[in-house]
């Protein structure tokens, strides 16, 4: 996406090569989305889960960003406000990022026990340390991918899918 200004991009699945892409874009929010990466795909070719060039007021919440096989997140400029991001391998390799990106308050490593991600099923098992986990982000994402109202238990769900 270039250009954009004021969107949202929230309680979304994205399975791709490319999961977010913002060029030139300006008060942009990723909040409460689970990305799936390939680690199998050639990190000479640049997968990213989430890339971000010249970008200014981005905010990245709240989102699983998983099997990512080169950067996860991205960042050519201004620094996005983030948080509570979890970022797993399943194959036991490190998860990497950009030197410009600061995943201090993010949950690195972390697996986020998917039920059958073999099978594309992303929500969250029982005992998913990403229940409860994730920040309040009150109205700006009061559901989930299913319509389930935020939250079910005593805190907000990482990710797409509310357990």
């Amino acid at each position: 996406m270039e250009g954009a200004s004021k969107i949202m991009i929230r309680n979304n699945v994205i399975n791709a090569f490319v999961d977010v892409f913002l060029q030139n874009c300006d008060g942009v929010s990723i909040l409460n989305n689970t990305l799936i990466g390939n680690t199998m795909q050639d990190p000479a070719y640049y997968p990213v889960g989430i890339s971000l060039n010249q970008t200014s007021g981005v905010v990245i919440q709240n989102n699983i960003l998983y099997d990512q096989p080169d950067n996860v997140i991205y960042v050519k400029g201004n620094q996005p406000i983030s948080g509570k991001n979890m970022v797993f391998r399943d194959d036991g390799r490190p998860v990497s990022t950009t030197d410009t990106y600061s995943p201090v308050n993010d949950l690195w490593g972390i697996n986020p026990m998917f039920v059958a991600p073999a099978t594309n099923d992303y929500h969250l098992q029982s005992g998913s340390p990403a229940i409860d986990a994730g920040l309040n982000l009150g109205s700006l994402v009061p559901d989930d991918f299913d319509g389930v109202s935020r939250p079910q238990t005593a805190g907000y769900d990482i990710g797409a899918y509310e357990y």
